[in-house]
């Protein structure tokens, strides 16, 4: 159904389908308020905020109520392909790829919802963010919870928090600094050599990760000797 409304000679629509880059601008509305109806409105439709303040109140209501429905997206299926580009192998992902999903995800998925489907359909920015929002959310939130497994295979290196439910991945918005986690985690593969991160970042990520992982138990094992050597040092010379 066409939705459209004209205000001073200037027609307005409401889009057939909420694209990624309208998803990623109207989302930051909080919906709670009911003062951000409007202005979500206008946003979906592109539309001056002063154009929903000339319209007919059961006009805004019933437009409303459609881009409200539109803008739900529920359980979607994944979808393989988008636009021309295949959805990539989630096993099979570089470390770069994996870095940075894990980045934009802990930052915040609605933020970077964009950044985020170009990278799932190694497609570029511009084009993602022309397709359907329900095109790629599937696979946005199958994603997320291959992430959370992730996080629990590899706990001893992310050293996460256990409780009951087992360790979980920082959640969107995060205070902690994930983009310094992952840049140390790069030098430390690149043995503090910058001309080599663009060799380390290319590689397979579980690799890097079982990497890190032993480095990091090495490291770890190192200090219980270093302790065990002080204790044995301090007991001979009492």
């Amino acid at each position: 159904m066409e939705l459209q409304f004209t205000i001073a000679d200037q027609t307005y629509k409401v889009p057939q389908y909420i694209s990624v880059e309208c998803f990623a601008r109207a989302v930051v509305w909080n919906l709670d308020d009911l003062n951000n109806l409007k202005p979500f409105v206008a946003t979906i439709m592109d539309a001056p905020l002063s154009a929903m303040h000339q319209l007919d109140p059961e006009v805004l209501a019933f437009i409303t109520g459609v881009c409200l429905q539109r803008f739900q997206l529920g359980d979607q299926e994944m979808k393989h392909h988008c636009l021309g580009h295949n959805l990539i192998e989630f096993d099979d992902m570089t470390f770069s790829q994996f870095v940075d999903l894990d980045t934009f995800i802990s930052k915040g998925i609605a933020n970077n919802i964009i950044e985020i489907g170009a990278i799932l359909y190694d497609a570029p920015r511009n084009t993602i963010k022309r397709a359907p929002i329900e095109d790629i959310w599937g696979a946005v939130i199958a994603v997320s919870k291959w992430r959370e497994q992730c996080y629990k295979e590899y706990d001893e290196f992310f050293e996460l928090e256990e409780n009951r439910e087992g360790p979980q991945p920082p959640s969107e918005g995060a205070e902690a600094n994930i983009q310094l986690m992952w840049w140390e985690a790069i030098m430390a593969l690149a043995n503090e050599d910058f001309l080599k991160i663009h060799q380390v970042v290319e590689r397979p990520w579980r690799e890097a990760l079982n990497y890190l992982t032993w480095k990091k138990a090495q490291v770890q094992k190192q200090k219980l000797q270093n302790l065990k050597a002080k204790n044995d040092l301090s007991r001979r010379t009492k």
